[in-house]
């Protein structure tokens, strides 16, 4: 669908080009060294979910300098050149891409079941 990407190398693309970051959360905010660069990426599959909230930070920081909440957890700075490594990279991105999919449900033999009286567990959870 892109013909630049017939000759970028690519040999196999699993359910699309996706974005992670090392810790899984978004880079936003000013880059620092580029004066007036400001990044909005790494938002994975997630990026529709969070388009409200993060645009209207972005529109915040870009138009007035800081946003009206603290968005340290998000700052392009938290990152040193160890991230861009492609050694880190490839040990890292089958974690972050395994914990963005992993369910929060708990396996069903250890969710409580409603009975009138106790039962006992023959699995630990």
């Amino acid at each position: 669908r892109l013909p630049l990407f017939a000759d970028a190398g690519i040999k196999t693309v699993l359910n699309g080009p996706d974005g992670y970051t090392p810790d899984g959360h978004c880079l936003m905010g000013p880059v620092p060294g580029l004066e007036n660069f400001h990044l909005l990426a790494g938002f994975s599959i997630f990026g529709i979910v969070f388009a409200g909230g993060s645009g209207k930070y972005a529109a915040e920081w870009i138009a007035h300098g800081q946003p009206s909440d603290n968005m340290w957890e998000l700052d392009v700075r938290r990152f040193d050149d160890y991230a861009a490594s492609t050694e880190y990279v490839s040990a890292r991105a089958p974690r972050s891409t395994a914990a963005s999919t992993r369910s929060a449900t708990p396996p069903r033999s250890c969710r409580p079941v409603a009975r009138s009286r106790p039962a006992r567990s023959t699995t630990s959870c």
